[in-house]
Parts: C-alpha cells; structure tokens; sequence
C-alpha cells in the first residue's frame, strides 16, 4: 500500500510538470491571435490565473516553472519591441509591465502555494486518522477472534492475510517453538511454494533470524536486504524479500512461544507505524497463545485434583450402610452437586461399636476440592478412631478439634460436625454437636425437636470444650439428620427451602426412614428446580420396635 502510494506520488510530479508546459505554450499561442495592441490587463490575467492554477494544484516546481515560461512568452510577444525579451524602445514602461507581470503572478502563485499546502496539511491529518483508525479496526478484530479461539494457532493464517495486504506486505511466517526438540517448527506462511515451506520447515535455535529472535526474544528488523552482508539473511534474499521484520511472540511471562514475520517484495523498509502494528499483532497473538496454554494447563490440573477427589470421596462415603443395625433401622441418601460443581465436603458415617451401641455422623467441611475431601477423611478417621476408645461424643469431638486445629492452615478448612451414640440397650442418645445443622428428633407423639449445637464448628481453636446432651428414644421415634444442602436450596436468589421445608416433609406414624429420606431430597429438590447447587447428605435413624434391645 505504501510502495504503491510512493510511485504514485513519483508519477503524478512529473505530470505536474508537463501539464504545465503545455498551458503556458497553449496560453501564449492562444493570446498571440489577438493583437498585442489590447490592453495589458487583457494579456495579464490569463497568465495570472494561469498560475494560480498550477500552483494550486501542483506545487513550487511546476509554478516555478510556470512563472519563467510566462515571463518569457509575456516579455517577448506582448511588451514592445515585440520578439525581443528586452522592452528597450518602451524604457521604463516596458519594465513597469514586466515588473506588474512579476508582482502579480508571484503573489497570486504564492497564495495558491499556500492554499495548496493547507490543504495538503488537512488532508495528510484525514489520511493520518483514516490510517489510524484502519490500524485500530484491524486490530480490534483481530484481538476479538483471537480472544473468542480456543485454537489461536489455526487462525493466524487468515488474520496474517490481513495483515500483509494493508501493510503491502507479500510474505509471513510464523513458528513456533517445540519444547520437547527444542526447535523451531513451521506453523502456517504465506508467499512461497510448498516446496520451498517444506525446506524451512524446522529452524535451529539460533541459527537463523527466527531462531535468534526466540533466542534473544528480541525483534530483528532487516532493511535493504538485497544489500544486506548479514549471513543470516541468506533466506530471504533468495525469495526477493527487501525489507523483513521477525517479531518475538513472547507471553506475559516473558516466555518466548515463537515468532511472527513478514516481508515486502515492494518495499526497502517499513515505518514506524508499520512495525507497531506488528509488533502489537504478535503481542495479541502471543497472549491468545498463552491464555489458551494456561487454561488446558489449570483444566488438567482441575481434572486431576476432581478424579483425586472424587476417588477419595468415594472411599469416605459408605456405599453399602445396612438398613438395619441392632435392631435400628436406617436410611441414608448423597445427592452431590451439578455435575460441574467441584467436590464437597459433605459425610455421613454409621458404626457398630461394643455394648450395643452405634456411632451416627454427619457433617460438612467448608470449601470445595481436594482439600475439602483430605479434610473429610481426617475428620471422619478421627472420630472413628476415637469413638472406640472412648465412646463419649464429647470426648470424641473434642479430642477431633485438637487434631484438626493443629493441622489447620486456612480458616476454610473448619467443618461442622453431628456425633451420636445410641445406646440400643437404654435407647438413649448421647450427642454433641459442633456447630451442625440441629437434627430434628420427632416423637410418637407428632411433636418435634430440634438437638441443638453444643460447641462451635471444628478445626479452628484448639483448647475447646464440648459438652454432650442426650435424649431418650421410644421404639419408633426418628431422627433425622441433614447438611445444609437441604436447608439452601434455592427456588430464586432470595428464597431458601429452609427448615419451614423440612418440617413440611417430617415423618408421620405411616412413613419409613427411606420414604423419609427419599421425599425430603426428592422436595428440596423439586423446590430448586431440579438441581440442587451444594451437596446433600441425609440421615434417618429409627429406633428399634422393643426397648432395651441388646445384641
């Protein structure tokens, strides 16, 4: 575009000239049908306006040339003597004339000079912002198609198309680097025959101008090639490139991902504005790279972390809980999460510990993720392992929250923890409860009550006392246990499932622990359309049908 604007421009000078010798000839032929008898004025303005013409529209060289010719066609055939340039017989009058001649052509071609010039100023500012917001336009879209690809790398070909026909540019080439061989390997070009792209199709590191570029991640800009005695040129001196500029495309880390250039057949070299646009286009494109290389990078990280966790929630949550222990029946059911949610935190455990007696938990670790399930099994072992040392719920969970105190690094990693233990022999229930959503207790009687926290949430000060509380059960009186997925489900922003929910769904004489277990997930669900955003954990425990039951 540039090159092709130069010759124009080239061209379009010499017209200037020759056009204005062929007016001032034709002029003063023109003028010499009339008798030089006629008034000065009559001779004068047309070379006057003549050269407002000339220098209007083509400049100082045509006007001055103008103006010579015109004096001498003026002086020579209309100042007397006639035929001579020198007006001796008029003396002073014929100089008066040749003198009002000079004065008012120069002003008249002066002041079209000017005009001219001002003109050209204005319209070298409207080329200016017109190329200006081409640049911006070509850029935009470039950086919108680069920002919507996931594979940036198969759409710089149509883009570097673009680029090397506003730039006038006939060649591009772009590689990129190959860590595993630490080479260089031909993406997409543009200019040449495959044969030839076949030939470059792998570069040394350093041992070409691409390859030094990746290497120093600097750009390298080669004028006047044909003239050039850089040996690493060799290349493209013998496709008739002239003018080649290798831009690094180097990430926001700093990190070289390859090379972008192009080149000019036209051309001895570029501008300023030039080699920004193509180092602002390598820039973009090296941040779409990058964007895209950190994203499957993070996914593979996701995706491992997710199947890590997943095995290991797997290995926490019981698939197989028997729907009846010591003459107890159970029910429990896991909803987790969408599917594209990442692991919770949500556990439930149910035990079998000496003297007749079981061990119920539920609970619910803050967070999400691998270290949401590493904070589960901690817990879940810990209190395992101190049920059946000590078979107190409060010794159990306060031994736990020293152990998970000291291991705590980040206030995320508190849980909210339910432990029972129910002795079948004297159906009594001993619990305490860290900070957990309050089971609900629902007597025989239809009335209900809700076994309330007896110590904070775990895992984040250590030293902590927990107390424990205990319930007497009649054969057939439920408790149910849940986390606070249930309570949250959300039907809009504002409006929870709540335990006005949950209440709605108690269990009546009729209904068993599975139908509990299976309506109340079955409604919160429903209530949040069909997809509940955290994960639901239920536990309904029944005691047995004869009191004081023994194994």
């Amino acid at each position: 575009m540039i090159g092709r604007k130069a010759t124009t421009l080239k061209r379009a000078r010499w017209i200037g000239y020759a056009i204005t010798i062929l007016a001032e000839v034709g002029l003063t032929a023109m003028l010499r049908l009339f008798r030089p008898d006629l008034p000065l004025s009559a001779f004068l303005i047309p070379y006057v306006l003549l050269i407002m013409a000339i220098a209007y529209l083509y400049g100082e060289g045509p006007t001055a040339l103008a103006l010579v010719i015109g004096l001498y066609g003026f002086s020579r055939y209309f100042v007397s003597p006639y035929g001579n340039i020198k007006p001796l017989a008029d003396s002073s009058m014929g100089y008066a004339r040749i003198s009002v001649f000079l004065l008012g052509t120069s002003i008249v071609g002066f002041a079209a000079v000017m005009m001219r010039k001002s003109r050209q100023s204005v319209e070298l500012i409207a080329e200016e912002l017109n190329a200006s917001n081409q640049r911006l336009e070509l850029l935009s879209d470039i950086s919108g198609k680069l920002l919507l690809t996931d594979v940036p790398q198969q759409i710089i070909e149509s883009l570097c198309r673009r680029v090397i026909e506003y730039l006038d540019c006939q060649m591009f080439f772009n590689y990129l680097v190959d860590e595993e061989n630490q080479r260089l390997r031909l993406n997409v070009c543009a200019g040449i025959s495959e044969e030839t792209a076949k030939e470059i199709e792998q570069l040394e590191l350093g041992a070409s101008i691409c390859g030094c570029v990746v290497q120093d991640g600097k750009m390298i800009v080669i004028e006047n090639v044909t003239k050039t005695s850089d040996p690493r040129a060799a290349f493209i001196k013998s496709v008739g490139l002239k003018a080649y500029a290798c831009h690094p495309l180097l990430a926001p880390g700093g990190r070289v991902l390859g090379t972008l250039a192009f080149g000019s057949q036209s051309r001895s070299s570029f501008t300023s504005d030039d080699l920004s646009l193509m180092r602002t286009f390598a820039d973009q494109t090296a941040t779409a790279m990058e964007r895209v290389i950190l994203e499957k990078h993070r996914q593979e990280l996701y995706d491992r972390e997710h199947h890590i966790a997943q095995t290991l929630q797997r290995a926490l949550i019981p698939e197989n809980v028997p729907n009846e222990i010591l003459g107890c029946k159970i029910a429990v059911r896991y909803q987790p999460a969408l599917r594209e949610a990442e692991i919770g935190g949500d556990f439930y455990d149910i035990f079998e510990l000496e003297d007749g007696k079981i061990g119920i938990l539920i609970g619910d670790v803050a967070g999400k993720g691998l270290p949401a399930a590493v904070r589960v099994a901690a817990a879940r072992y810990a209190i395992r392992s101190y049920a059946y040392l000590d078979p107190s719920p409060a010794a159990v969970i306060t031994l736990t929250n020293e152990t998970l105190s000291l291991e705590q690094t980040q206030p995320s990693g508190m849980l909210t923890a339910f432990f029972a233990i129910m002795d079948t022999q004297s159906s009594t229930m001993t619990y305490a409860n860290a900070g957990h959503e309050p089971p609900i207790l629902y007597r025989n009687d239809g009335t209900t009550e809700e076994l309330q926290p007896t110590g904070m949430v775990l895992g984040v000060l250590n030293g902590q006392d927990y107390s424990e509380s205990s319930v007497t059960l009649e054969p057939g009186e439920k408790v149910l246990m849940m986390t606070d997925g249930i309570t949250e489900a959300r039907q809009d922003r504002f409006r929870l499932f709540g335990k006005a929910g949950v209440f709605a769904y108690l269990p009546n004489g009729d209904r068993s622990p599975e139908e509990v277990a299976s309506g109340l997930l079955k409604a919160a669900k429903d209530y949040a359309g069909g997809n509940l955003q955290d994960d639901v954990a239920i536990v309904v425990f029944e005691t047995g049908t004869e009191v004081g039951i023994g194994r």
